[in-house]
């Protein structure tokens, strides 16, 4: 069982009562990033396997200001290389979070901090020794995100997304990286 957070943000294992906007979650990240559209069958399906393995995860993520739902993170454990992905937002609660007032800029702080909280999750409570996550190189919000953490100078390399090879960015962490950092 995973839950993890600070005042804002809390990461957790996905709740049956999310299910249904995890689905869409992921079929707005699949339409937009990927160009087609996943039956919301299928996505369960995924989402549901993806909720209890333990080194194949998908978490989600509480604004915890208001107790809502604003999206999915995930992670795959690879031996101690762990990649950190699947962040996928729900376009719905940001969009109520806006009318609540919450500044759209705020809303990027709050982003920075749902990664700051899945890297120290991941390097406090695994054996990890790498992280490191790909984002297509026209997923420009992903990118400005992963940027600005420690680590933050991708290396563009080709990685196939069903049998089609596409550009993406490369971004590392390593485990003695991310002690240095705490030093300072």
């Amino acid at each position: 069982m995973i839950k993890y957070g600070n005042d804002y943000i809390l990461i957790k294992n996905i709740r049956e009562a999310n299910i249904s906007k995890c689905v869409k979650a992921r079929h707005i990240n699949q339409a937009s990033f990927f160009g087609k559209v996943v039956s919301d069958s299928e996505s369960e399906k995924w989402i549901r396997l993806h909720a209890e393995n333990s080194n194949n995860i998908l978490l989600e993520i509480i604004y915890r200001p208001l107790d809502c739902f604003i999206g999915t993170i995930g992670f795959v454990k690879q031996n101690n290389r762990i990649e950190v992905g699947r962040l996928s937002l729900y376009s719905p609660a940001i969009k109520e979070l806006i009318r609540a007032g919450v500044n759209p800029k705020r809303l990027h702080k709050v982003m920075q901090m749902v990664c700051g909280l899945s890297i120290d999750y991941l390097f406090k409570h695994t054996d990890a020794e790498l992280l490191f996550c790909n984002v297509l190189e026209n997923n420009r919000l992903s990118n400005a995100l992963c940027t600005q953490l420690p680590g933050g100078i991708p290396q563009k390399i080709q990685q196939e997304f069903e049998g089609i090879p596409k550009d993406v960015l490369h971004y590392e962490l390593t485990r003695a990286e991310y002690l240095e950092r705490g030093k300072k």
